[in-house]
């Protein structure tokens, strides 16, 4: 019996052997024609660029400002009284002219003011009158007298008394001028043609001088105070400007559904206290008659045409990397790139100078990476450059 188990033992132990070298020669030839096998190398990566060409740009200057009127102002009463009249077209939102009479006060002490000042002015009249026939026959007297002349008094000839009754006549004249002018501003009109914002009287008031009657904004023309960045004013035409050539500027709504044009009218030779901005003054013209109005107080983003510039190349933003470089792709398929000298930028793109004289277009990366290393190669993708929307590919 012991015979017979050792017996089993041998053989199992010489079938796992077997069974062992048989594996080990097979590992070993696998191993072999693994290595024997060529190694594939990765493709290089992909990377979005867009073809970018050297041309003639104009600058665009972004800023924003309130639509305020050119003329605005707190309507105040000259004089007293009580309101006796309101026209119906007195009523906020109206929009009225210097020839509409908006309310009127209570006249009666104001037209007994005229007449006094008439019969005032009317016996100053005579009163001069009767002193130049006074002065008259006191120089036809002295003649006749035969005196001398070198004994010859301004009082013999009244002249003293003809200067009083002429500064009185002249005094009632401008009476009378400051009553008529008074009785005059018992209507009230508005200055300019204006829109009406309060209307701060009702019928039977009494008014004060100085007391406010309405508030009311000019239409004729509307004004929108731009300020402008030092960089942004590097690229306002100031000698386009000065030349009195027009600057056109495009006016649109925050949300962007309503756009109006105007015109640089004038530019403000100072900075700003608190901001120490340098502002540009825009104009637009009838603003309530346009096919869309435009209110006062609206805040709108302007668009000013600025200097013309040539060879600039244009890129998107996302092109600008944070250490303010441009990188490209050269004409062996390998990284590059170069600092980049920004001239100007808007809401999409930024404009800079070639690489070189010689070098007028360029493929730029659309969104370079941190990671990127100038020499490694890359697989360029050309991306349309008519949006700001420029879609990353796989890899980037």
């Amino acid at each position: 019996m012991k015979q017979h188990l050792s017996t089993i033992i041998i053989t199992f132990v010489a079938a796992t052997s077997i069974v062992g070298a048989v594996g080990f020669n097979a590992f070993s030839m696998s191993q072999e024609e693994d290595s024997a096998l060529p190694l594939l190398a990765s493709p290089p990566p992909k990377v979005s660029v867009v073809e970018a060409t050297a041309q003639t740009y104009s600058a665009s200057i972004q800023g924003f400002g309130e639509a305020i009127p050119r003329y605005s102002l707190e309507l105040t009463s000259d004089i007293s009284g009580a309101i006796d009249m309101i026209s119906n077209q007195f009523a906020t939102g109206n929009i009225v002219t210097p020839d509409d009479t908006l309310a009127s006060l209570n006249d009666t002490s104001y037209r007994a003011a005229v007449a006094s000042a008439k019969a005032n002015l009317a016996n100053a009249t005579v009163a001069l009158m009767e002193e130049e026939h006074q002065a008259k026959q006191a120089l036809n007297e002295w003649q006749s007298s035969g005196l001398a002349s070198s004994d010859l008094s301004p009082l013999v000839l009244r002249a003293p008394q003809l200067a009083a009754a002429q500064a009185e006549l002249d005094n009632a004249k401008v009476a009378l001028e400051n009553a008529e002018r008074d009785l005059s501003r018992t209507q009230i009109s508005s200055p300019f043609n204006a829109l009406i914002v309060t209307r701060d009287i009702q019928l039977g008031s009494y008014v004060q001088s100085g007391d406010v009657i309405a508030t009311l904004m000019g239409i004729d023309v509307i004004e929108i105070k731009i300020p402008l960045s030092a960089a942004k004013w590097s690229q306002f035409d100031l000698q386009a400007y000065n030349n009195g050539e027009p600057i056109e500027v495009i006016l649109s709504s925050f949300d962007k559904s309503h756009t109006w044009t105007g015109y640089v009218t004038r530019v403000e030779n100072h900075l700003d206290e608190e901001t120490r901005q340098r502002s540009v003054i825009v104009a637009v013209d009838q603003p309530l008659n346009l096919d869309e109005p435009l209110l006062p107080n609206t805040y709108l983003q302007a668009q000013i045409a600025g200097k013309k510039h040539d060879s600039l190349i244009q890129l998107p933003q996302t092109a600008l990397s944070k250490n303010g470089d441009i990188w490209y792709v050269d004409n062996n398929n390998q990284l590059n790139k170069y600092e980049a000298e920004l001239v100007y930028e808007d809401d999409q793109f930024i404009y800079i100078r070639p690489l070189n004289n010689s070098v007028s277009s360029l493929q730029a990366v659309v969104r370079p990476l941190n990671s990127y290393v100038v020499g490694n190669e890359v697989t360029p993708v050309l991306t349309l450059a008519s949006s700001n929307q420029y879609q990353a590919i796989e890899g980037e």
